[in-house]
């Protein structure tokens, strides 16, 4: 039995435990490279969200689409 077997189930059944793909990222970075790069994920994703949150799209009118 390999000796990552653990490892490897574990990330395997997270994403269908955590909310959401930022979280699995975070956890997948933990486990395979360690905290120092955990962190630094953490640091992109909450750049990302805080960009987001800068430029916020207006409303769209009911029954339109966006366009991609």
């Amino acid at each position: 039995m390999p000796s990552r077997l653990p490892a490897f189930l574990v990330t395997t059944c997270l994403p269908a435990m955590l909310p959401g793909a930022g979280q699995v990222v975070m956890i997948r970075q933990v486990l395979s490279s360690g905290l120092r790069t955990a962190r630094g994920t953490i640091a992109g994703l909450l750049a990302l969200i805080e960009e987001q949150a800068r430029s916020p799209r207006p409303p769209m009118p009911c029954g339109s689409r966006r366009p991609p």
